[in-house]
């Protein structure tokens, strides 16, 4: 009992991840709990950083990238001629975010994309990879513009990592295994072309994006004449801003694909792709946390009790209400500190287990009574 005593507060640390890992397996593995599993596989402090990040601070203008909207463009006439423009103003690198499957009845629209695919290497075209073989971890199938097998042009696939539940995106890929070959993501490629060399190697991983409030201007492919200054020597990102099929849900709320896609490539060509803290450290800062938070409210009790004379004001201010609202108030520090650490260096902390530990302090500490203070209940 001597040991249990002297390592009190580590122990109902202990008991309360216990009680958090007995509901969280009881959550994921009830059916009806459904919604409830899905919103905490969705969870991430992060999401936090960012939005407190959106609500503090004047997002900063991106300055080498431009998205080009073509939502509107009725047409292979439209889209080509919209393309053209962009061309002719020199951009350093652009991605076409649109794969145009099979020819259509107006032949000289296709043919005229075609002759852009061989005439400007600067370009990556959209792909897709299709029919996952979970086992072998490779992608058996493949969707290709009209035109790639003959005019060969640079091309890279547009598949985002994803969960069963369409979950928030948060990452890109760098590379994919395709019938055994390893191809690019079309983010890399657009990176790499804007770069003028390989950033990073082409490998079976994904790479953390960097959500960090940016604005990317935007104009309508009408418009590109008007704006060369925004296009020489900029990557250009060619898509659909307002295509309801299109748009994904990222930290930042619901944006379209072209958006998501642009904060990749920002990503990439910044080399600000968001790290994490080792699992080992997080679970060590977790189990610390919730056994200083434990000390913490407990020390307090002790000072209020010998402290304060009144016997209705020292009921109050050891109730739950104060030592609940001193909890909030050392959890919304913890958070403070998280966000100063992702906004200086792009490493996020992750409190969310230690704040699930805090929510049972409570009844681990009602535990370690029972179990080691039994002649004290």
């Amino acid at each position: 009992m001597e040991i249990a005593r002297r390592f009190k507060y580590i122990i109902i640390s202990v008991i309360a991840f216990l009680v958090v890992g007995f509901y969280g397996l009881v959550t994921f593995n009830l059916s009806f709990m459904g919604p409830v599993a899905n919103a905490l596989r969705n969870f991430s402090m992060t999401d936090i950083y960012y939005q407190i990040q959106q609500s503090v601070g004047v997002a900063d203008t991106c300055r080498f990238i431009t998205i080009v909207d073509m939502t509107d463009l009725p047409n292979r006439e439209f889209i080509a001629a919209g393309l053209q423009d962009i061309m002719d103003y020199e951009p350093k690198a652009v991605g076409i975010d649109i794969v145009f499957e099979g020819l259509k009845p107006d032949t000289a629209s296709d043919m005229w994309l075609m002759d852009i695919a061989k005439n400007y290497p600067q370009i990556t075209w959209s792909f897709k990879l299709m029919d996952f073989d979970p086992t072998d971890q490779d992608y058996k199938g493949e969707v290709h513009s009209f035109f790639a097998w003959e005019a060969a042009p640079k091309e890279g696939f547009t598949n985002m990592p994803r969960d069963l539940y369409e979950g928030v995106k948060r990452q890109t890929p760098v590379g994919r295994s395709l019938n055994g070959e390893m191809v690019t993501s079309w983010v890399n490629s657009v990176s790499d072309t804007y770069a003028g060399e390989q950033i990073m190697p082409i490998t079976k991983k994904d790479i953390n994006i960097n959500f960090r409030h940016a604005e990317f201007p935007c104009l309508h492919a009408s418009e590109v004449v008007d704006h060369p200054e925004l296009i020489k020597d900029h990557i250009v990102l060619y898509g659909t801003m307002k295509e309801e099929t299109d748009m994904h849900y990222c930290p930042l709320g619901k944006i379209a694909g072209v958006e998501l896609l642009a904060y990749a490539v920002k990503t990439i060509v910044t080399g600000t792709n968001l790290k994490y803290l080792p699992t080992w450290f997080t679970i060590l800062m977790s189990l610390l946390i919730v056994a200083f938070t434990s000390w913490l409210i407990a020390h307090y009790g002790r000072w209020a009790n010998s402290h304060i004379k009144n016997d209705y004001w020292r009921t109050f201010m050891t109730s739950a209400i104060v030592t609940g609202f001193i909890t909030f108030v050392w959890m919304a520090f913890l958070t403070y500190i998280g966000f100063i650490v992702f906004a200086l260096f792009s490493v996020s902390v992750n409190f969310g287990w230690a704040f699930s530990g805090i929510a049972f302090r409570f009844t681990a500490e009602n535990f370690y009574k029972v179990f080691f203070e039994p002649n004290r209940q």
